[in-house]
Protein backbone atom coordinates (compact mmCIF):
# COMPACT_ATOMS: atom_id res chain seq x y z
CA UNK A 1 0.00 0.00 0.00
CA UNK A 2 2.72 2.38 0.73
CA UNK A 3 4.45 1.81 -3.03
CA UNK A 4 1.18 3.09 -4.23
CA UNK A 5 1.20 6.58 -2.06
CA UNK A 6 5.16 6.75 -3.05
CA UNK A 7 4.39 6.32 -6.24
CA UNK A 8 1.73 8.82 -6.18
CA UNK A 9 3.98 11.32 -4.44
CA UNK A 10 6.27 11.04 -6.74
CA UNK A 11 4.03 11.46 -9.48
CA UNK A 12 2.96 14.80 -7.96
CA UNK A 13 6.79 15.85 -7.63
CA UNK A 14 7.75 15.57 -10.91
CA UNK A 15 4.45 17.32 -12.08
CA UNK A 16 6.60 19.84 -9.71
CA UNK A 17 9.82 19.99 -10.77
CA UNK A 18 10.78 21.12 -13.74
CA UNK A 19 13.23 18.85 -15.46
CA UNK A 20 11.73 15.94 -14.14
CA UNK A 21 8.66 13.69 -16.15
CA UNK A 22 7.21 10.61 -15.76
CA UNK A 23 5.07 9.42 -18.57
CA UNK A 24 2.05 6.65 -16.10
CA UNK A 25 1.94 5.42 -12.91
CA UNK A 26 3.51 2.24 -14.05
CA UNK A 27 6.92 4.28 -14.45
CA UNK A 28 6.46 5.32 -11.49
CA UNK A 29 5.40 2.21 -9.45
CA UNK A 30 8.26 0.75 -11.04
CA UNK A 31 10.64 3.90 -9.92
CA UNK A 32 9.92 3.15 -6.35
CA UNK A 33 10.71 -0.32 -7.23
CA UNK A 34 14.34 0.89 -7.98
CA UNK A 35 14.18 2.73 -5.70
CA UNK A 36 13.74 0.32 -3.31
CA UNK A 37 15.93 -1.74 -4.64
CA UNK A 38 19.01 0.37 -5.19
CA UNK A 39 18.56 1.91 -1.65
CA UNK A 40 18.72 -1.30 -0.13
CA UNK A 41 21.85 -2.32 -2.10
CA UNK A 42 23.49 1.24 -0.86
CA UNK A 43 22.37 0.51 3.20
CA UNK A 44 24.25 -3.15 2.65
CA UNK A 45 27.44 -1.06 0.98
CA UNK A 46 27.78 1.71 3.20
CA UNK A 47 26.54 0.00 6.08
CA UNK A 48 24.42 2.75 7.15
CA UNK A 49 20.18 3.51 6.78
CA UNK A 50 19.70 5.42 4.08
CA UNK A 51 16.08 6.01 2.73
CA UNK A 52 13.63 8.80 1.83
CA UNK A 53 12.76 9.33 5.76
CA UNK A 54 16.00 10.08 6.94
CA UNK A 55 16.25 13.65 6.28
CA UNK A 56 20.11 14.05 6.55
CA UNK A 57 22.47 15.46 3.56
CA UNK A 58 23.68 12.52 3.17
CA UNK A 59 20.70 10.85 2.40
CA UNK A 60 19.49 13.45 -0.16
CA UNK A 61 22.43 13.32 -1.74
CA UNK A 62 21.90 9.20 -1.86
CA UNK A 63 18.15 9.73 -2.66
CA UNK A 64 19.49 12.15 -5.50
CA UNK A 65 21.67 9.84 -7.45
CA UNK A 66 18.87 7.10 -7.03
CA UNK A 67 16.56 8.87 -8.77
CA UNK A 68 19.02 10.14 -11.49
CA UNK A 69 20.10 6.63 -12.30
CA UNK A 70 16.17 5.00 -11.76
CA UNK A 71 15.68 7.04 -15.33
CA UNK A 72 18.35 4.86 -17.00
CA UNK A 73 16.73 1.98 -15.71
CA UNK A 74 12.93 2.50 -16.79
CA UNK A 75 11.38 3.79 -19.66
CA UNK A 76 9.07 6.89 -19.33
CA UNK A 77 11.04 8.59 -16.53
CA UNK A 78 13.62 11.59 -17.51
CA UNK A 79 15.29 13.76 -14.93
CA UNK A 80 18.33 16.52 -14.68
CA UNK A 81 20.61 16.10 -12.08
CA UNK A 82 19.54 19.38 -10.55
CA UNK A 83 16.02 18.01 -10.58
CA UNK A 84 16.71 15.17 -9.07
CA UNK A 85 18.38 17.17 -6.02
CA UNK A 86 15.22 19.26 -5.75
CA UNK A 87 12.67 16.25 -6.10
CA UNK A 88 15.17 14.49 -3.33
CA UNK A 89 14.28 17.03 -0.91
CA UNK A 90 10.73 17.20 -1.62
CA UNK A 91 10.65 13.67 -1.63
CA UNK A 92 12.08 13.94 1.96
CA UNK A 93 9.96 16.50 3.02
CA UNK A 94 6.74 15.07 1.68
CA UNK A 95 6.83 11.16 2.37
CA UNK A 96 6.72 11.34 6.55
CA UNK A 97 3.61 13.02 6.31
CA UNK A 98 2.40 10.17 4.10
CA UNK A 99 3.60 7.20 6.26
CA UNK A 100 2.26 9.02 9.61
CA UNK A 101 -0.78 8.66 8.41
CA UNK A 102 -1.78 12.72 8.78
CA UNK A 103 -2.15 13.44 5.41
CA UNK A 104 -4.72 10.16 4.74
CA UNK A 105 -6.29 10.28 8.02
CA UNK A 106 -7.41 14.15 7.27
CA UNK A 107 -8.43 13.55 3.91
CA UNK A 108 -10.44 10.49 4.44
CA UNK A 109 -12.68 12.27 7.35
CA UNK A 110 -12.07 16.06 7.30
CA UNK A 111 -10.46 16.30 10.56
CA UNK A 112 -13.63 15.08 12.29
CA UNK A 113 -13.58 12.21 14.54
CA UNK A 114 -13.82 8.70 13.12
CA UNK A 115 -17.29 6.91 14.36
CA UNK A 116 -14.82 3.87 14.15
CA UNK A 117 -13.44 2.35 16.84
CA UNK A 118 -9.19 2.52 17.43
CA UNK A 119 -7.22 -0.21 17.14
CA UNK A 120 -5.84 0.34 20.60
CA UNK A 121 -8.64 -1.03 22.25
CA UNK A 122 -8.07 -4.40 19.75
CA UNK A 123 -6.16 -7.44 20.36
Amino acid sequence: MRFLFISFALMLVAFLVPGFSIRSYTAALLTVSVMAALAALTESLLNKPISLYTPNFIGLLVTALILYISQFIIHGVRITLIASLVASMLLTMLLPLISRGDLLNGLKNNGQKSNYPSKKGIK
